[in-house]
């Protein structure tokens, strides 16, 4: 991990922030200044010097201006069985593109290290693909530690499944571009290749 990446690393452990809105359940929208954590999936607005708080089962959605990554970022809470045990728990989603129909969404968790269990530090990612009826399939999972990035393909289906009668055309601009389906920038390129053509 060279020392950008570590920084990058390292701000994903803390609280992100900046400008931008959040929309409960109730159909309230609240602007002021973001603060958000997914390891406690907890959003925070600070209006006038005042901070108020929600878990994710009280938000429909959030959107702020990431000030760390000098991005713009938007969040739905959808419920899904994250350990597949029957039960599910409102979650945080990042929306990392969005089509007509189908949206590549992220998770994030991470874990430090611990000297009782011998865990090192990683951040796992994993990609999603969600539709407008609200299913969502695990694609692929990026595991981000010190040695590197490790990717595992959850769905080796998942692109032709969203793709469907476009999926050979897709395939061939996947391998004249020489993308990964496993990389998110690279499935991006994908979903707007995908989008121009279908």
């Amino acid at each position: 991990m060279d020392g950008a990446q570590a920084q990058d690393f390292k701000k994903k452990q803390k609280w992100f922030q900046g400008p931008g809105k959040v929309k409960t359940l109730e159909g309230k929208t609240l602007e002021g200044h973001i603060y958000y954590s997914f390891q406690y999936q907890i959003v925070q607005v600070i209006i006038n010097e005042k901070s108020v708080g929600f878990k994710s089962k009280d938000v429909a959605y959030f959107e702020y201006f990431d000030e760390g990554f000098e991005k713009n970022r938007k969040f739905y809470t959808i419920p899904y069985d994250r350990d597949a045990n029957g039960k599910s728990e409102p979650i945080f989603f990042e929306v990392i593109k969005e089509l007509a129909d189908v949206a590549l969404v992220k998770t994030q968790v991470y874990l430090n290290f611990d000297l009782m269990t011998g865990n090192s530090e990683r951040l796992t990612e994993t990609l999603y693909f969600a539709d407008s009826k609200g299913n969502i399939k695990p694609y692929v999972e990026i595991v981000h530690k010190l040695g590197g990035a490790a990717h595992r393909q959850i769905d080796p289906n998942g692109i032709r499944f969203v793709t469907k009668s476009k999926y050979y055309r897709v395939a061939g601009y996947i391998k004249d571009e020489k993308l990964n389906e496993k990389k998110e920038e690279d499935i991006v390129k994908i979903l707007e290749y995908y989008e121009k053509i279908r």
